[in-house]
């Protein structure tokens, strides 16, 4: 009888450990889901072209976003360790059928998650300046924005810290988990 208690204590425990492991994963998701995380369609590509001449391609990247306000757009995607940030903040609505090229309202960020990646140690941003003094371009063609969904194209010149050119050019579509 001394030995049954202990165990049925250790028992116990692993059950409540459990069931708190699975309340914590369902609270996580339920923030996830409020969180405006997206979900990414087949049909996504991007294609990285650098001043050394290498082209990097990445077809359906996943992708992660914010899609709380009519009025602004952020999106993230990344695949094979690189990672595209896309950012448009414009307050007048709608942002749908509308192309965005003003470096306030539309930015790209191009970097890697780790030096030993296809962009080694550089991180490429529409806001940063070439040789002479230029800052990149950026243009985001919104064709259907809303709270639960986005859809576009994009390009730009974008430079790194080092001077470095890289031009990108992609689309994105976006859709709130259900």
């Amino acid at each position: 009888m001394c030995k049954i208690k202990p165990l049925l204590f250790v028992i116990g425990l692993c059950l409540v450990l459990i069931g708190c492991k699975n309340n914590a994963n369902n609270e996580n998701e339920a923030n996830n889901k409020a969180s405006s995380i997206v979900e990414s369609n087949d049909d996504i590509y991007v294609e990285i072209q650098l001043e050394d001449g290498k082209t990097i391609k990445l077809n359906s990247p996943k992708q992660r976003g914010n899609l709380s306000s009519p009025s602004s757009l952020s999106v993230n995607m990344d695949k094979d360790g690189i990672v595209i940030m896309l950012k448009l903040n414009k307050y007048k609505t709608p942002l749908e059928n509308q192309v965005y090229d003003d470096p306030l309202d539309a930015q790209i960020t191009l970097t890697g998650i780790s030096h030993d990646g296809p962009l080694g140690k550089e991180a490429y941003r529409s806001f940063n300046e070439n040789e002479n003094g230029e800052e990149g371009k950026v243009k985001v063609n919104l064709i259907s924005h809303s709270e639960n969904h986005s859809e576009g194209t994009f390009e730009g010149t974008l430079y790194s810290q080092n001077k470095k050119e890289a031009t990108i050019k992609g689309n994105f579509k976006t859709r709130k988990k259900k």
